[in-house]
This record gives C-alpha cells, structure tokens and sequence, in this order.
C-alpha cells in the first residue's frame, strides 16, 4: 500500500473536490468533471470485466483525484462475480457514483443504460458506439457479437499497455454517451 497524493498531502476524494471551497488552481471545471466521470467508469468497467469484482461501496469518498485521473479505494465491501448480490451492488455503485456526477453537472446516461453497458464486452461497446445502432438486443439478435453480448475480454497485457487499454474504455463510453444523447437522464 502506498499514498495516492503528495508528500505535502494526501489525493482529495471527490466528496472534497465537489464543495469547491478549495484554491482555484485546485478546482474542477466541468470538463474536469466530465474526464473523471469517464474515468471512474472505466474504473467500474475493469473491475467488472478483468478483475471480476463489484466493489460494492463506490462514493465520492471512495474516489480519489489525483494527477487529473480517479483513484478508487476502500474495497472492503467488494465482492466477487459469483456473489449472488453482485448485480444489485452493481447497479447501487452506479446510481451513487452517476448522481455524484449529476450533481456536479456532468451529463451521465441513465442508471440502467450504464448497468446495460458495463455488463458488455468491450469489443461490443465499440461495436454499438460506432454503429449507430442504438438496440443492443437488435446487435445480439443479428449475430454482431458472436451470438453473445456476454464475451469476455480477451487482452494480450504484452501487446497492450494497461494505460491505452482504460483510455480505449474511456474513449468507447465516450463515443456512446454522444452517439446516444436520448439514454440521457435530463
């Protein structure tokens, strides 16, 4: 284990960086909001798909900003795919963390959009980002994912750095988020 932050002082969790009364080279603009919130989903989207875990209490005081990008901490309640509550904490750890955002005005997709996409391969994200289908049924219905919107992920870590891996995750969400304005929540 080691700090996330300085040697002057630790990384602020989100929580901290959202009452703005910080200095203002230390406060966030939306666009700052919006990198984080990708971030952070990214964060879900790896833990889910390659760690096979749901971390189970994901706040704004479990997410750490630190050079620009999230840090996610405290998995004490996390819990294994197998663990027959995964999906309800799941779809908890994305309501909380989607609100946060709400709130701090990014534009987030609705709960059950974000559930639907995180539960998705990552080469079927691509798929429906740049399709511009926008029924992922209709992408499993017509044979576009090999029959299965479940596939896992198949990485070579030799071939691929981890950094360009979570920044095609964020990229993919990214390019959903505007190729499907209507899954917005207003």
């Amino acid at each position: 284990m080691s700090l996330i932050g300085t040697t002057d002082a630790p990384a602020p969790q989100l929580a901290v960086l959202a009452k703005g009364n910080l200095p203002s080279d230390v406060r966030l603009n939306n666009e700052k909001w919006t990198n984080l919130f990708f971030d952070t989903l990214a964060t879900m989207y790896i833990l889910y798909h390659d760690c096979k875990l749901v971390h189970g209490d994901l706040s704004e005081y479990n997410l750490l900003c630190h050079e620009d990008r999230v840090w996610t901490i405290d998995f004490g309640q996390a819990v294994d795919l197998s663990h027959p509550a995964h999906s309800t904490l799941l779809m908890r750890d994305i309501h909380v963390v989607s609100s946060f955002f709400r709130k701090t005005g990014v534009v987030v997709s609705s709960d059950e959009k974000l559930f639907e996409w995180l539960h998705l391969s990552l080469s079927t994200l691509r798929e429906l980002s740049n399709s511009g289908i926008k029924d992922i049924t209709d992408l499993v219905i017509n044979g576009h994912t090999n029959g299965t919107s479940s596939e896992t992920l198949n990485l070579d870590y030799d071939e691929f750095l981890f950094e360009d891996y979570e920044r095609s995750i964020i990229a993919t969400f990214r390019n959903l988020v505007c190729n499907f304005p209507e899954y917005m929540d207003p």
